[in-house]
């Protein structure tokens, strides 16, 4: 029968606690993983909601522009120039949803 063993904990699935304790740590270590998830989708909702950025790098064929004073009042604006390049990826877009 194979077990588990640490160095730096007393914990041993060898033994009958330490069989059943190997599924409760997993079962916490899934449910921090899935807090860990849902926190960060309600951090981009409200983001969102705040009309914040939610995106490490700029989109092709959009600048970001500051407000100095007021976040809130930041905006994208469209650069014609890039912009183009979006268009064949959007009509296929709408034709598969069509």
């Amino acid at each position: 029968m194979e077990s588990l063993f640490t160095i730096t904990e007393q914990f041993e699935t060898g033994t009958a606690i330490g069989k059943f304790a190997l599924p409760m740590l997993g079962a916490t270590a899934q449910l921090e993983r899935e807090q860990i998830s849902q926190n960060v989708q309600l951090g981009v909702q409200r983001r969102n909601q705040l009309g914040k950025w939610n995106s490490g790098s700029q989109v092709l064929g959009y600048r970001w522009i500051p407000h100095p004073r007021d976040p809130r009042q930041s905006c994208l604006e469209i650069i014609p120039e890039e912009a183009h390049l979006f268009d064949p990826f959007l009509r296929c877009t709408l034709m598969i949803s069509v």
